[in-house]
Order: structure tokens, then C-alpha cells, then sequence
């Protein structure tokens, strides 16, 4: 994992010297998830922080990349409660509406971070994940930007207790470093 964090860093502020923006911030994202067992999956929000960067590709459109730690909560049934976190990398791609805002899609790469699971142990959890991911960004301020994202990871995100299909909506406020 470390290594993971590394190497982000040193492609963020490598690339920070030729990124249009970076931000710094944090934010909080719905959860949601269906069970491959029938039963009822409650999604928790939680918190999530990192850092984005975007850089410029061509006239109006720009790649955003970045991390964001993003925890993933959920109670299955009554008694299972699944906690799982990923470094989410974002490839995505931005289309400046206008210099303070635009919309963007693409994927996220969610490298996971850890694994807890109340009554039993996880069992079959994907390390790797990749949903697709679209939203928007405007900046409020000139060192202000706010971001609102959906996030939709199609398959399984572990065998037992059994999730998948796993969908996140949230809002992320960012602290620009232009």
C-alpha cells in the first residue's frame, strides 16, 4: 500500500507544474449496494478526502486525476456490518464549460485500503475496482471548488457476506492551489 501511496505522490506534484488547478479537500458520499444473499443492504455516508489535478489536454477539455480516500460502509441484514476503504485514483476526463466549472466522466481506480467485517471475516474482496464515475466541478470562489459526483461499480465487490452492484453519489469542496 505504501508503495501505492508513493507512487501517486510522486506523479501528483510531478504533474502539479503542469496542471491547469490542484485542490485539496475532502467531502461525503452516499453508499449503496444490492446483496447477492436477498438481504436488505443499508449504505452508510461517510467522509472521504484527498487531492485533485487537472490537467490541461486541449482547448475546453482536461484530464482530472488525483486521490481520494473513500470509506464504503454498509449493514447487511441485521447483524453484518462491512467496512471497506479504497484509494480511488480518478481518470477521468473534464469538459470546461466555462474557466471556473465544467462536467467530467470517466473511471475511478479504488485500490483497497482495508477490510473489516462485524461477525465474520471478508472473504473474496476485490482489491481492485473500477467504476465509472461523472459529475461536475465549479469553483464558488477563487481558491473554492466544489464538486458533486455518481459513482456506479457494476459486479461484485466481495463473495461473502455478498455485495454488489455498488452505487455512491457526494459532494466534495476543494481548496485550489492555482
Amino acid at each position: 500500500m505504501k508503495k501505492y501511496v508513493a507512487m501517486i505522490s510522486i506523479v501528483l506534484f510531478s504533474s502539479a507544474a503542469l496542471a491547469v488547478d490542484m485542490g485539496l479537500g475532502g467531502g461525503f458520499r452516499t453508499n449503496d449496494a444490492d446483496s447477492t444473499t436477498g438481504a436488505t443492504v443499508d449504505g452508510q455516508g461517510r467522509l472521504q478526502y484527498g487531492g485533485i489535478v487537472w490537467l490541461d489536454v486541449a482547448d475546453k477539455i482536461t484530464l482530472r486525476t488525483g486521490f481520494m480516500l473513500s470509506a464504503m460502509e454498509y449493514e447487511i441484514g441485521t447483524t453484518q456490518e462491512v467496512k471497506l476503504a479504497y484509494l480511488m485514483v480518478p481518470a477521468t476526463i473534464m469538459f470546461k464549460i466555462e474557466d471556473y466549472g465544467g462536467i467530467f466522466a470517466g473511471a475511478n481506480i479504488g485500490l483497497k485500503v482495508k477490510d473489516d467485517c462485524s461477525s465474520t471475516s471478508c472473504q473474496g474482496v476485490e482489491s481492485t475496482i473500477i467504476p465509472i464515475t461523472f459529475g461536475g466541478m465549479y469553483k464558488v470562489a477563487p481558491q473554492v471548488a466544489i464538486e458533486v459526483f455518481y459513482e456506479s461499480l457494476s459486479g461484485k465487490l466481495l463473495s461473502s457476506p455478498g455485495l454488489e452492484d455498488a452505487t455512491s453519489a457526494g459532494v466534495n469542496i476543494l481548496f485550489t492551489l492555482d
